[in-house]
């Protein structure tokens, strides 16, 4: 008769796929700590190098995230808003991490996010740039209830404020 281990619990949240039934988590022991520079509330999203993926949350710039060696990471902001609508600013980069247990690995990025918008180009045809990124310069995507938000529109004024102008900037 097989022998079932017990159950390995982590201070995070780990998703089925990492759990798949009958096997044990791609990393086990004590967890460490990936520490931001800016510190924030929200969550911190992993793949490690087997490309499992989970999720722990983030509590003053810090996530409790099992031991091993880490390849993609995506820190979130959520909040929901006075309707309930969960909104979410994710940044997205890859670093390979190496995380012992009990030990503790600082990573750039996260808030503040700042907006920027670049024309460039002769007059009559200028083209429109709009950058998103966390204090990293890693781009940044919203979501609202779990899906990417559509990109932002922009008009633009004449000096009497009358719209002469309007678009929508588009992802890529």
């Amino acid at each position: 008769m097989p022998q079932t281990a017990a159950p390995i619990r982590f201070p995070s949240i780990l998703t089925e796929d990492t759990l798949a039934a009958g096997s044990r988590p791609a990393t086990e022991g004590a967890p460490g700590r990936i520490e931001f520079v800016q510190r924030f509330d929200g969550s911190l999203t992993w793949w490690n190098q087997e490309r499992k993926q989970g999720k722990s949350p983030v509590a003053n710039g810090a996530a409790a995230v099992p031991a091993g060696h880490y390849t993609h990471f995506h820190p979130g902001i959520e909040t929901r808003d006075a309707q309930g609508v969960l909104w979410m600013a994710e940044t997205c980069f890859d670093k390979d991490v190496s995380l012992a247990s009990e030990s503790a690995v600082q990573l750039a990025g996260g808030p503040p996010f700042a907006a920027a918008v670049k024309v460039e180009g002769p007059a009559g045809s200028e083209k429109f740039s709009l950058s998103l990124a966390d204090s990293a310069d890693h781009r940044l995507t919203f979501y609202k209830d779990g899906k990417r938000v559509d990109p932002p529109k922009f008009e633009i004024l004449d000096e009497t404020g009358k719209a002469v102008f309007a678009s929508s900037f588009s992802y890529g």
